[in-house]
């Protein structure tokens, strides 16, 4: 598990180990929204991208989650 510095809200703890276990690979944002919010994505890439940057903020390494514009973001 990755080092964090703030309490995650739910999500944001949902959205780490989703791409934790996906590590290396770039997840799409319409899979974590699949994942986290199990609802059929709809314009997702904007709640995505706000709760990542919000998970960003609480990592000791933020870099570790990386974007792909476009595409979804990978965990290192």
């Amino acid at each position: 598990m990755c080092a964090v510095k703030a309490e995650l809200t739910p999500i944001e703890q949902e959205i780490l180990e989703y791409l934790e276990q996906s590590a290396g690979e770039i997840v799409s944002y319409e899979d974590i929204y699949r994942k986290v919010w199990e609802a059929e994505p709809f314009r997702c890439e904007k709640v995505v991208a706000v709760h990542v940057c919000h998970l960003r903020q609480k990592m000791e390494e933020p870099e570790r989650i990386t974007a792909h514009r476009k595409q979804g973001y990978c965990f290192s």
